[in-house]
């Protein structure tokens, strides 16, 4: 469930149906190796009234943090261990948290699991023998268990996964930059313009939207704070230098997004102009869309860069970029 559930957030902006739908694609399956699971019955997804909440898989290090944060080892509301699952049971070995009762479980059952599987308390997955309904898991008191404690390997595994989203997303500012910013945009330079270069502008604005740029500059601003102290904070771990050498690849990868953004927002200010451009609709081609802007981007795509209605909306934009 890590792909589809990977922290809180995604929990509760997708909501308890989106979990229980993810929960029921994982148990289209067996599960015959001891798998992670944890579960809370009183989870907020941010309505009215809480719900459970169930997962079964790799736990992120999202996941392991609310965790500790919610100080679920010591809940009545929360369960943690390994699992197996076969001809429609889930058996559940719990290791961690105090929500092993068979109250609990029952309303698991309930309200997440059924209809299409059913859920059982065992002592052991490795021998699977249902404990009895009425039963409560065995009492593991305040135990702990390595699979849901943070680790320097999950901060290094996050940092990794952190450059591995910024590297691409660099090299897209970067084409943006050397295709249209040093082109036209630095100097105000339209001399040269052509309708090459609106389908240049076209192609940055909506390779800058699916980016979702703020959002990912935010994103990767606090981790790396957070990152920095991780860091301070082992220094006299075995693997000290490894955490730093990650650090100073996270540090880099940030400043060199954060270099390109002011040039970035200048071609996005000249690219939003596309917007005020005259809307192909009156081509003998229909629009493809009722916003003009995904109309004129597919049509330069599509058709011939002679075709009228484009030329026109070129024209426009072209004419709008020399007068600002």
């Amino acid at each position: 469930m890590k792909s589809k559930l990977k922290d809180e957030n995604v929990a509760k902006q997708k909501g308890f149906g989106h979990v229980k739908k993810t929960l029921k694609k994982v148990l289209a399956e067996d599960i015959t190796e001891p798998t992670p699971f944890f579960y809370h019955i009183d989870f907020d997804y941010g309505g009215v009234e809480k719900e459970p909440l169930m997962y079964i898989g790799e736990v992120s290090t999202a996941w392991k943090k609310w965790i500790k944060a919610n100080k679920c080892k010591t809940s009545k509301a929360f369960a943690a261990g390994r699992c197996v699952y076969a001809s429609g049971v889930l058996s559940l070995e719990v290791k961690m948290g105090k929500g092993g009762k068979a109250a609990v479980l029952k309303a698991i059952n309930k309200v997440m699991i059924k209809p299409f599987a059913k859920a059982q308390f065992v002592d052991s997955v490795d021998n699977p023998v249902a404990i009895a309904e009425e039963e409560d898991a065995a009492d593991v008191g305040e135990a702990s268990d390595q699979t849901f404690e943070i680790d320097v390997e999950d901060y290094l595994k996050d940092a990794s996964q952190m450059i591995d989203e910024a590297n691409p997303i660099l090299a897209v500012l970067r084409r943006i930059n050397q295709d249209v910013y040093e082109k036209y945009v630095k100097d105000n330079d339209f001399k040269k313009a052509s309708q090459d270069m609106i389908a240049l502008f076209a192609l940055a604005l909506k390779d800058i939207k699916n980016i979702n740029l703020d959002s990912f500059v935010d994103s990767i601003t606090t981790f790396n704070e957070g990152f920095k102290t991780i860091v301070s904070e082992h220094s006299g771990h075995a693997k000290a230098a490894e955490l730093s050498t990650k650090g100073q690849e996270l540090t880099t990868a940030l400043e060199s997004i954060q270099g390109l953004v002011p040039n970035i927002e200048a071609v996005i200010d000249k690219s939003i102009l596309l917007e005020k451009v005259d809307d192909p609709s009156e081509s003998p081609f229909p629009p493809v869309s009722n916003n003009p802007l995904a109309t004129l981007s597919t049509m330069f795509n599509t058709f011939d860069s002679e075709h009228v209605a484009v030329a026109k909306a070129a024209a426009k934009f072209m004419s709008l970029l020399k007068k600002q």
